[in-house]
């Protein structure tokens, strides 16, 4: 007999983690449940351990048991550090995006919560590490944020809760969170639905003229949201080339143009642009993508890269209001040691005359201090 025919456990053990074998009840591979899960405890047990500062793990249900909301086989991590429920407190009074990644090797999906910061830039401030992303995973996401938030006394009233067209989330968010939060889709979703869309309209140039048109759509500018809808819709009726397209807008975007119109955060947030939600999402997926990495498959590994990442993100906040704050101490005491009878407007409102060694200097509004144009006035 020949050592190929020699098969033990051993051998179907290696066999399953070459080929990455998905387990027939719980949908992950088995090496996943081998490795993966045993480290995911050992790296929240340490998390947890009591070494003076506050844990980041909001919640944890591991692999084996049951609970009310998930079963045996349901894998669910929330993490929060204590600089993401600060900026949650101080940032999420007017926009909450939720949205979901996947950590490809391994098949676990990630769920943020993003506030935008002072500059209109996303900043994670919560997310579940889970092997599902159905609405019990969601339940027990914004339980745990409710629970998170009583415990700390912080009062959320999000203006706009944004999803990926998930209103059964945003059902949750109002019962569980803030009731009076509007329900807005994300611009990033939208721009890659149409993308797709678009490739029924076999024309190039005719896509590149619908696609301009759209994206003016999303942008918060003060315009006739919908006589510019009304102009799209009658530039896709004119052209049979686009009645697919047509019939594809009609059905998920016409009717629910407050859904998605970049007029709605122009008027309930005052913004000016879109925010840049595909930067920050590109960055993190491809830290969850961990390619040409050898802890691809190690979820521990990379769960800790993403969050080098978000404190990378909380240092470029961090340097930028610093770098901010030292200009206005600096713009201060320029303003206070300046002697007023030197500075006066001059027939130009947008002017000021400034003399100084004998010469007169005349500068912009905008390049004066402000502090300096107060006192002046």
């Amino acid at each position: 007999m020949s050592r190929l025919c020699l098969v033990n456990k051993r051998d179907v053990e290696f066999v399953m983690e070459k080929e990455r074998m998905a387990n027939k009840v719980t949908g992950i591979p088995e090496t996943c449940i081998k490795n993966d899960f045993t480290s995911l405890d050992t790296w929240c047990a340490e998390l947890s351990a009591d070494n003076g500062t506050i844990s980041p793990v909001i919640y944890y249900k591991p692999l084996g048991y049951k609970t009310a909301t998930l079963s045996t086989y349901d894998v669910c991590l929330i993490l929060m550090t204590d600089h993401m429920r600060k900026m949650l407190n101080q940032c999420g009074d007017t926009l909450v995006y939720l949205t979901s990644m996947t950590i490809p090797k391994i098949k676990y999906y990630v769920t943020f919560l993003f506030v935008l910061d002072e500059f209109y830039t996303p900043f994670p401030v919560f997310l579940m590490v889970s092997n599902k992303i159905n609405n019990p995973q969601l339940n027990v996401m914004l339980e745990s944020l409710r629970a998170d938030m009583k415990t700390h006394k912080i009062n959320l009233e999000s203006k706009i809760f944004m999803t990926d067209r998930n209103p059964s989330a945003f059902t949750m968010w109002k019962d569980l969170i803030y009731a009076k939060s509007k329900h807005m889709v994300c611009p990033r979703y939208i721009d890659n639905e149409w993308r797709k869309y678009l490739a029924t309209i076999f024309h190039e140039d005719t896509q590149d003229e619908i696609y301009d048109q759209l994206c003016e759509l999303l942008e918060p500018k003060d315009h006739d949201a919908h006589a510019l809808l009304s102009k799209v819709l009658a530039k896709l009726e004119s052209n049979t080339m686009c009645s697919k397209f047509l019939t594809y807008f009609n059905k998920f975007y016409t009717t629910c143009f407050d859904e998605w119109g970049g007029h709605m955060l122009k008027e309930i947030i005052n913004i000016h642009s879109v925010p840049n939600f595909e930067k920050i999402l590109t960055e993190i997926q491809e830290t969850l993508d961990a390619k040409y990495k050898k802890y691809s498959r190690n979820v521990v590994k990379i769960l800790q890269m993403l969050f080098k990442r978000i404190i990378s993100y909380q240092y470029a906040r961090t340097t930028a209001l610093a770098a901010i704050r030292t200009a206005t101490e600096h713009n201060h005491r320029t303003a206070l040691s300046t002697d007023l009878k030197k500075v006066y407007r001059t027939e130009n409102e947008d002017e000021w005359r400034v003399v100084l060694d004998s010469k007169e200097i005349v500068k912009k509004n905008k390049y004066l201090p402000k502090c300096l144009r107060y006192l002046c006035t």
